[in-house]
């Protein structure tokens, strides 16, 4: 019988610095062998690693992530999985933003720096301006111009792109950040073994 619980593994990143990333583990019960531990592959955490790295990986993920999922809503055109497709983009962006908050306020209060957001003043509202979009596309252009069924297609795809860009240009940010610090703790090591 198997007992999931949550286990947190200190691991390196990409960028070589250490982060501490959770990893669900599972207590396997063997009569003869006694307890035994067993990794269990968890797809819900494929991508926490990344976005609790640092606050700013989690905005860059959940801002790329909410643009990225609504930017499919489209593909889901029948009138009855309207609900369903709202209601999964709204759980998941609650559940996300809930968690890395969060996670992220605790982590900042314990080396006591005071937590201000994921998202600045701009992205927020971009984010929020994806409800007026879904209501011009989803309600109020199909019943002005129904003729034009590619026009909510479009602005849903034009602005997403928008927000994708904003995205990437948030990640080359972060690129650029991860190399500076490796510059300078390649630096710092060269200056230690000098002395």
């Amino acid at each position: 019988m198997l007992d999931p619980f949550i286990d947190a593994a200190p691991t390196t990143t990409p960028a070589g610095n250490s982060a501490v990333f959770p990893v669900v583990l599972a207590r396997a019960e063997d009569e003869s062998a006694g307890a035994s531990r067993t990794l269990v592959p968890s797809t819900a955490l494929a991508v926490w690693p990344c976005a609790s790295a640092s606050v700013l990986d989690a905005r860059d993920y959940l801002f790329l992530s909410i643009v990225g999922h609504y930017a499919l809503l489209p593909l889901l055109f029948q009138p009855t999985e309207t609900a369903p497709k709202l209601t999964l983009l709204a759980t998941f962006t609650l559940a996300s933003l809930l968690l890395l908050r969060d996670y992220h306020r605790r982590q900042q209060g314990s080396r006591r720096i005071q937590f201000v957001g994921l998202f600045s003043a701009w992205e927020r509202g971009f984010l929020w301006g994806l409800l007026p979009l879904l209501l011009l596309t989803q309600a109020v252009l199909p019943l002005l111009l129904p003729h034009m069924a590619f026009l909510p297609l479009m602005l849903t795809s034009l602005y997403c792109t928008l927000g994708t860009l904003h995205g990437w240009r948030l990640c080359y940010q972060a690129v650029g950040r991860a190399v500076q610090q490796t510059e300078l703790e390649i630096e710092e090591e060269l200056a230690e073994h000098e002395q």
